[in-house]
């Protein structure tokens, strides 16, 4: 039998001096991370990025507020998309975070 040994780090987004996280969206497809609020860990799954860069971009567009987007087709049948951001006044960033998870598994 082989031994596996997997070393790998992630990042979440987190309320400074808390363990309020930003949540796994349950929305459709993953979509809806502006949408929601830091939960405390024990209540629900956190959401994890592969890259710091990642974890970013995320944080960037979760600050700027709630993405709404409305679709349909025009009466001439033209289909149209628009984004609106909803700005939440309550995210602040000097009280969020971005830190590193690490994940061991052996066997």
């Amino acid at each position: 039998m082989s031994s596996l040994v997997l070393n790998q780090k992630l990042y979440a987004i987190r309320k400074k001096g808390t363990d309020l996280y930003l949540p796994e969206p349950v929305g459709r497809m993953g979509r809806g991370g502006s949408h929601v609020e830091p939960i405390h860990v024990d209540t629900g799954v956190i959401r994890t990025f592969s890259s710091m860069r990642s974890a970013n971009a995320a944080l960037i567009q979760w600050l700027k507020g709630k993405h709404v987007c409305s679709r349909g087709h025009y009466s001439c049948g033209e289909y149209y998309e628009e984004i609106e951001i909803v700005p939440v006044p309550a995210r602040i960033k000097d009280e969020m975070e971005i830190v590193t998870i690490h994940l061991s598994v052996a066997s």
